[in-house]
């Protein structure tokens, strides 16, 4: 009833009362994309009351379009991010986290494509795919004392896109990492209970580091 009847002197066909008239209607349905598709219906309505001829019945095609012109339906998208720099270099590598729940807004159980891209700096590896439910994303290469915005853009089959924007922070919480020469010998000078001893730090230090910056003992 949405899609409307032809009209006869200004009244749909079914409640005319003008003489006999019969209708006919047959549909063609076009597949487009995804869950959209086309409909070509085609109307036939006959004065019963006159002969048939080239005008009796009239018959016109309605056209009626069923289009998807929303993208995929996201879930809560992740949260911005804080995360530190990795121990043996002075950038930041993480997985990534994903919309907690990825689907088609029909109800049409299509292809969902996949693109992430990150801004900043760093690079993103993705494997997997959403329709396999084995996507995941991550990221490495993550500059310290930048600021990384991640953008996530799921498709479906008729080039709806859903988007999902989050940031990455990279600071440097490593602690540096302390090691000490073992089995230190040392020469007491005087020969009483006062005698002592020089030890300095540095003799003590065997390399110590810190995977961003240099360690100060």
């Amino acid at each position: 009833d949405s899609t409307g009847y032809p009209l006869l002197n200004g009244l749909p066909v079914l409640n005319t009362t003008n003489c006999t008239v019969s209708m006919f209607t047959e549909d063609q349905i076009y597949d487009i994309c995804g869950s959209s598709y086309e409909i070509l219906r085609t109307w036939s309505v006959r004065n019963m009351c006159l002969p048939l001829s080239s005008t009796n019945p009239i018959t016109h095609t309605q056209i009626i379009k069923v289009l998807d012109k929303s993208g995929p339906k996201l879930g809560i998208c992740p949260d911005d991010m804080l995360i530190s720099t990795v121990a043996w270099s002075c950038d930041g590598e993480t997985p990534l986290p994903l919309p907690d729940k990825i689907e088609e807004e029909c109800g049409y159980d299509g292809e969902i494509t996949f693109n992430a891209k990150i801004y900043g700096g760093g690079k993103l590896e993705v494997t997997g795919s959403v329709n396999g439910g084995d996507l995941e994303v991550y990221a490495y290469g993550l500059d310290k004392g930048r600021e990384q915005t991640v953008i996530y853009e799921f498709s479906d089959e008729c080039g709806n896109t859903s988007t999902c924007t989050f940031k990455i922070h990279i600071e440097d919480l490593t602690p540096p990492t302390a090691i000490a020469t073992s089995d230190i010998i040392v020469s007491l000078t005087g020969s009483d209970e006062n005698s002592a001893a020089k030890l300095f730090a540095v003799d003590v230090d065997n390399f110590s580091h810190d995977n961003c910056s240099d360690v100060y003992v």
